[in-house]
C-alpha cells in the first residue's frame, strides 16, 4: 500500500463521527433478566460522562444519542439539564428517541393500537420528543415501534397501517427544515405473528408516507440470517432515503452483538456501497463533458476528466488514466461488435424471387 492510499485511509477515519447511544452504558441484558455491573452509568449525568472518556479515546463520537423516557423523564423540562451536561462534557446532544413501547398502554401498539385514545398518547409523546429536538438542536429524531401482534385474526394489517402513516405525517408536520424523521424496521419480537414494520421496503413506504423529510434507518442487526444488507444500503442510495445505521451484528436476527463479531467482512461490503454511491457523480460528469464537440471520440478530454475528478478523492493520475482507457476501451468494444454485425448483414447473399 502506498503512502498516498495510507494517507487517504487515515484522513477518512479522521473524518468518521460515530454516534453513540446513552443506553449502552447503562446496565443492559435480556429479556429474561439483567446483569449489574459495577461501573454502569446509573444516572444521565454518568452517561455524558462516560460518552465524554470514549470521545477522549478515540476523538470520533462527538455526540450522544438520548431516549426520552429514560433520559429526559419529565420531557422537555430536563433540556436545560442536558444543556448543562452538554457544555460542562463537551459532548452534543445526539438522535432524539421517543419511547413508544415500554408503557403498559401499548401492549397492543402505539400508532398501530386499535384504541384511538392511545394512538394520541403515542402521537403526542411523539410530538413532545420533536419539540425537545428543536430545543436541543437535535437534527434526527429515531422512530423505532414494537407494534405488531401475536395471533392471526387478532389485528386489521392494512387498517393498523393506514393509522400508522396519519400520525407519522402528523409528526412530520412539526419537524422543522434542518430535521429529519428516520424510521426504522425490525423483522420480529417483541410480535411474533406480524410486526407493522418489519422491513426495509415498509420503513420507506411509511418514510414516504410521512413526507419529504422523512428517511430510513438501517440497524444492521435487525434483519434474517444470510439477508444482504449492502444490497438494501444501495437501493437505499439510489432512493435518496438512507438516513443512517446503527450498527450491530447478528448471528439470528436482532442479537445487538458488536459490529463485525460475526461478519466482519459485511462492514466493508456496505461502506463499499456508500463509497461506490459517492463516486458515481464523477462517472456522470464525464459523461457529460465527452458529448462537447471538442475532440475527436472524447480522446484527450477523458483521460484529463478522469484524472482530475478521481484525483480529487485520492487516486492517483496513473490509475484514473488506466480507467479512462478501459472505458474508452469497452465503448470501442461495443462499437467493434455492432460494426461486425453490420459488416455481415451487408455481405449475405441476396436472394432474388423467382420469374
Amino acid at each position: 500500500m502506498s503512502t498516498q492510499q495510507t494517507d487517504r485511509i487515515a484522513h477518512a477515519l479522521d473524518g468518521f463521527r460515530v454516534e453513540l447511544p446513552s443506553w449502552g452504558f447503562s446496565n443492559t441484558g435480556t429479556r429474561f433478566g439483567k446483569y449489574v455491573q459495577p461501573a454502569a452509568a446509573a444516572t444521565i449525568e454518568e452517561k455524558f460522562a462516560d460518552a465524554a472518556q470514549v470521545h477522549g479515546f478515540t476523538g470520533a463520537c462527538p455526540t450522544l444519542a438520548l431516549h426520552v423516557l429514560w433520559d429526559l423523564p419529565n420531557g422537555a423540562a430536563d433540556a436545560p439539564k442536558i444543556e448543562t451536561l452538554s457544555r460542562r462534557h463537551g459532548i452534543q446532544p445526539g438522535s432524539i428517541n421517543p419511547n413508544l413501547f415500554e408503557e403498559q398502554v401499548y401492549k397492543f401498539g402505539s400508532f398501530g393500537n386499535p384504541d384511538p385514545a392511545i394512538r394520541g398518547h403515542a402521537l403526542q409523546h411523539t410530538l413532545d420528543s420533536v419539540a425537545i429536538a428543536g430545543r436541543l438542536d437535535s437534527r434526527d429524531i429515531v422512530l423505532w415501534f414494537a407494534d405488531g401482534s401475536n395471533y392471526p385474526g387478532t389485528a386489521n394489517i392494512r387498517q393498523r397501517k393506514r393509522w400508522f402513516e396519519e400520525n407519522l405525517r402528523a409528526v412530520h408536520e412539526t419537524v422543522g427544515d434542518s430535521q429529519r424523521l428516520l424510521v426504522e424496521y425490525k423483522p420480529f419480537e417483541p410480535a411474533f405473528y406480524h410486526t407493522d414494520v418489519a422491513d426495509w421496503g415498509m420503513a420507506l413506504a411509511f418514510a414516504r408516507a410521512a413526507g419529504p423529510h422523512a428517511r430510513v434507518l438501517v440497524d444492521t442487526g435487525h434483519h434474517y440470517q444470510s439477508q444482504n444488507i449492502e444490497q438494501i444500503v444501495a437501493w437505499l442510495l439510489a432512493e435518496g432515503m438512507l438516513g443512517g445505521f446503527h450498527f450491530n451484528d447478528r448471528r439470528y436476527a436482532d442479537d445487538d452483538l458488536t459490529l463485525g463479531s460475526i461478519d466482519p467482512y459485511q462492514v466493508f461490503r456496505i461502506f463499499h456501497e456508500i463509497g461506490f454511491f459517492e463516486w458515481s457523480w464523477i462517472f456522470g460528469l464525464v459523461s457529460l463533458l465527452l458529448l462537447l464537440p471538442v475532440t475527436i471520440a472524447g480522446i484527450g478530454v477523458r483521460e484529463g476528466s478522469y484524472a482530475g475528478l478521481l484525483g480529487m478523492v485520492g487516486v492517483s493520475i496513473e490509475k484514473a488514466v488506466a480507467l479512462s482507457l478501459v472505458m474508452f476501451g469497452i465503448s470501442l468494444l461495443g462499437v467493434a461488435v455492432g460494426g461486425l454485425l453490420e459488416l455481415a448483414h451487408s455481405v449475405q447473399p441476396r436472394s432474388h424471387p423467382h420469374r
